[in-house]
């Protein structure tokens, strides 16, 4: 075991003659008050505790590691060693996706990276399963609880723990122990702050079943309206997993009775009153939002309508969710669809969703906006948002597409690039002042940085195909007003200026993309670099 630091820095000052310090044969005092000395010194730089230097550490299980391929290595290597953290991002992503495991040397400089990338633990963790337990073994605790909080600890001194570290460590302590997780969040409910609670309620999401139900309906009367809100999302998330027995009574009983089918039409029966009861158990906000055009008693039902799931609004209706949108009450359109769709995003109804939110028709782009906000596109299927993305830029909805895209993980599908490209080229020479300018920006920086590999080749390849097609014409206009100056007659006959276009001097190369070219032809190459034969011998 290395000495504690104080002694050694005593005899270090003193000197071995007036402080005698132990060696082992054949080693001068000197040089063994050295050698444990720059082991200390290491050690405690790297907050390490002292530890006996003639004993080996004991080695990492690598029995569970996943291989990585050799050429999967150096590209990884040579990402770290540029500092391209977001390639190697991306290269963690598809060593998931094929099974990879992590190269020997990238380990020590990703856990460097790691504060500012918290993403990487869960892909470390399965990426080097032996080499993390070997390194966190090493660490002394507040070091190991820095990179990797312990549920466990955590859960232990949940009550005098900061927020932002209680926060930080809930999503494990939820997968660890969800009924833990759940009497720690109880623990404190009072004390935290509104903002506090609704986002420590929100990590319920994780594991969710219906022994969180009781605390949820205890929620619903929360003084905070985004604590009642977030309670009425989970209770809504809870009944599409098939639970919330008690939450879809109370929805059932208050809710279903107000619309019914009359003669191929959805009526709708709004609430006459709304009882201080009846609004407390289902969170109804009494008052409808400022601004807002809706009466209060459609204010009432448009609530009641978006807490029913849709599969029971398809069996008290009798009509499937493609034919609600023709067959609703004209003197209730201005609500009754947004409720619905509402309703399909809560419970994350696919069917719904599709009918609802329909793709590629420029007249509804408006109710995605309007009725899907930008923290629920995650509930919604990977595909359908890459569809109605293309609906809103063919609609020219730019802002709205940069929303969707944004929700999107990476690498877009090639129709996506495809059709983000040809928006992209048709407004390659947009005015600075045009209002579009900015959005535009952001997609063109998005499609480099989350496109496929082949929907970028194919942009890159169309982009410089149009500049050169714009340089040659006006290469030929010069040879032409060149020929008009020289010779009249050979621009009326429309004689071919080939000679003299090849004589002119090649025009300089020249590029308008907004961002810079190499972020796409790294991404293609990291692409490219992982080969089918690459990936073949995972």
């Amino acid at each position: 075991m290395t000495p504690s630091w104080e002694p050694l820095l005593a005899a270090a000052l003193l000197g071995t003659a007036r402080q005698p310090w132990p060696a082992p044969d054949g080693l001068a005092p000197e040089a063994a008050l050295l050698r444990e000395l720059s082991a200390a010194a290491a050690l405690r730089r790297a907050a390490l505790p002292p530890r006996r230097l003639d004993v080996p550490d004991a080695p990492a299980d690598l029995s569970a590691e996943p291989a990585c391929p050799a050429q999967a290595g150096l590209v990884l290597a040579a990402l770290i060693d540029r500092g391209a953290w977001a390639l190697a991002d991306e290269w963690l992503d598809i060593a998931l996706d094929h099974g990879w495991g992590l190269p020997p040397a990238a380990l020590a400089p990703l856990l460097d990276r790691l504060r500012d990338q918290p993403r990487w633990r869960a892909p470390l963790a399965r990426l080097a399963p032996g080499r993390l337990r070997w390194w966190l073994r090493e660490q002394p605790g507040a070091a190991r609880e820095a990179f990797f909080p312990d549920p466990d600890a955590l859960a232990a001194r949940w009550s005098v723990t900061p927020f932002d570290e209680r926060a930080a460590g809930f999503g494990a302590l939820r997968a660890r122990d969800p009924a833990g997780a759940l009497a720690c969040l109880r623990s404190t409910w009072k004390g935290d702050a509104a903002e506090q609670r609704a986002r420590l309620l929100g990590g319920l999401l994780d594991a969710l079943s219906d022994a969180d139900e009781p605390f949820l309906l205890d929620a619903l009367a929360d003084r905070s309206a985004e604590v009642r809100q977030t309670a009425v999302g989970l209770l809504g998330r809870l009944v599409a997993l098939g639970g919330g027995a008690a939450w879809l009574a109370r929805v059932q009983a208050h809710a279903l009775p107000l619309l019914s089918v009359e003669r191929a039409v959805i009526r709708v029966a709004l609430p006459a009153e709304l009882p201080a009861p009846v609004a407390a158990a289902l969170a109804i906000e009494v008052k409808p939002p400022k601004g807002m055009a809706i009466g209060e008693r459609a204010w009432w039902a448009r609530q009641l309508v978006a807490r029913v799931p849709p599969k029971l609004w398809r069996e008290r209706l009798g009509l499937p969710s493609d034919q609600w949108l023709a067959a609703a009450d004209a003197d209730h359109a201005d609500w009754l669809p947004s409720a619905w769709r509402a309703a399909a995003l809560a419970h994350a109804d696919a069917e719904a969703l599709a009918a609802l939110f329909p793709a590629g028709k420029r007249r509804v782009v408006a109710a995605w906006r309007n009725d899907c906000p930008a923290d629920a596109l995650a509930l919604l299927p990977v595909g359908l948002r890459l569809a109605v993305a293309r609906a809103a830029l063919a609609a020219g909805n730019l802002d709205w597409a940069l929303t969707l895209l944004t929700s999107l993980p990476r690498p877009w599908d090639d129709a996506t690039c495809a059709a983000l490209t040809e928006h992209l080229l048709a407004t390659r020479r947009i005015e600075l002042d045009d209002p579009r300018l900015h959005a535009r920006i952001d997609l063109e920086r998005l499609l480099a940085a989350r496109g496929s590999a082949a929907g970028l080749r194919d942009w890159l390849r169309r982009h410089d195909a149009l500049i050169e097609a714009e340089a040659l014409e006006k290469r030929l206009a010069e040879a032409r007003a060149i020929a008009a100056l020289t010779d009249p007659d050979a621009v009326i006959e429309l004689k071919p200026p080939e000679e003299i276009v090849a004589a002119m001097p090649a025009p300089p190369p020249t590029t308008d993309f907004v961002i810079l070219p190499a972020l796409v032809a790294e991404r293609i190459a990291l692409h490219d670099s992982l080969t089918p034969s690459t990936k073949a011998n995972s």
